[in-house]
């Protein structure tokens, strides 16, 4: 599947939805008290970086210029630690620096979601950074 490259179309439109929401969710999910947050996987590690990648994906997939790119590698790991920093008031949970520190992982992550293959012009070229 090919994915329309006009900001207008309605593919366009769902990815940079759905990448928004999640975002919102990690913001929701991350600022409940502890008591009342679900755990899905083993780790909170593992939930952290699925969350964060997902989000990174879709909105990757939404946003497809260079430089919408590099501000979702930057600026994803930014509002990460921003949320882990709103952990320290919020009852039951703590901000840990493992936490803080994934957002380098999680930017890499995203580094390799803005050069993966082009999927509009269908040339398999590599975004180049």
């Amino acid at each position: 599947m090919t994915i329309s490259k006009n900001p207008f179309s309605t593919q366009v439109f769902v990815l940079r939805c759905l990448g928004w929401i999640s975002v919102a969710t990690i913001a929701m999910l991350s600022l409940v008290p502890g008591s009342e947050r679900p755990h899905v996987l083993a780790t909170g590690l593992l939930e952290h970086f699925v969350a964060y990648a997902g989000a990174a994906a879709l909105l990757a997939a939404g946003y497809t210029a260079k430089r919408q790119l590099i501000g979702i590698s930057v600026l994803l790991p930014v509002y990460a630690a921003c949320l882990e920093i709103l952990q320290i008031f919020i009852p039951g949970r703590s901000a840990q620096m493992i936490d803080a520190a994934g957002g380098p992982l999680v930017l890499g992550s995203e580094l390799f979601l803005c050069c993966r293959y082009t999927t509009g012009a269908g040339n398999g070229r590599l975004l180049s950074i």
